[in-house]
């Protein structure tokens, strides 16, 4: 079942605007990384498991740093939840 195919039967009776602004939110996801909720906000990670340490992206800045994701972060980047939402991550 593809991510389209589980927003379908997770959104189920809506209207067809909202469902097609969902469907548009999930083909602007950010690809090939997923979050976990953690204290205080979502930890990011890469496909293979591991905490990712820069996301090329604009404009995402970790939660407590002023230096942004397009950046190296030894210790892993944590974002807020409205800023995963935003950048259509996908959360475990």
């Amino acid at each position: 079942m593809d991510l389209l195919q589980k927003i379908d039967l997770y959104v189920g009776n809506v209207n067809e605007e909202s469902l097609r602004e969902k469907k548009k939110n999930v083909k602007n996801a950010l690809s090939g990384y997923f979050g976990r909720n953690v204290s205080g906000g979502v930890a990011v990670f890469t496909d293979d498991g591991s905490r990712a340490t820069q996301v090329d992206i604009d404009n995402l800045y970790p939660i407590g740093s002023s230096t942004s994701t397009r950046y190296e972060h030894p210790r892993g980047i944590t974002i807020s939840k409205s800023d995963a939402r935003r950048i259509g991550l996908e959360i475990e």
